[in-house]
């Protein structure tokens, strides 16, 4: 009777450790794939951002589109996403240039310019090239 009892125990003992033991992983999959989850979030949320940013400056409300794409170029730089950051310095580039304050235009197109060339992104590359040349000519 005792072994019997005994068995148990441990057959109890083993599943509780076993139980008890996997917790901890647990948590921390779900707490990174909750942090995956808010920098997708984030990432989508600046993608909207900078789309509403680009419709209003092809709208000529670029007063209205610098805080929208400043907004997506922050949201861009928490998520580590080089891409949007480049994308979101190129427009407000742009909103820089239609607002006339040139050397900040170049400065961000410079910016863009770096992490496209990182990536050996070459439409890109030249379109900036093409941007950065006649902004200085302005």
């Amino acid at each position: 009777m005792f072994k019997s009892s005994r068995r148990s125990l441990l057959a109890c003992l083993v599943i509780f450790t076993i139980i008890f033991s996997s917790l901890p992983i647990a948590f921390a999959t779900d707490s990174s794939a909750a942090l995956a989850t808010t920098e997708q979030d984030g990432v989508k949320g600046a993608d909207a951002a900078l789309a509403q940013g680009r419709t209003l400056l092809r709208r000529n409300r670029a007063d209205q589109a610098l805080p929208l794409v400043e907004s997506a170029l922050e949201m861009y730089t928490r998520a580590n996403a080089q891409n949007g950051m480049a994308a979101a310095q190129d427009v407000a580039g742009d909103i820089y240039v239609q607002q006339g304050q040139y050397d900040t235009a170049l400065d961000l197109y410079g910016r863009a310019l770096q992490i496209f060339r990182a990536q050996k992104d070459m439409p890109n590359i030249n379109l900036l090239l093409a941007k950065i040349g006649e902004t200085q000519y302005l």
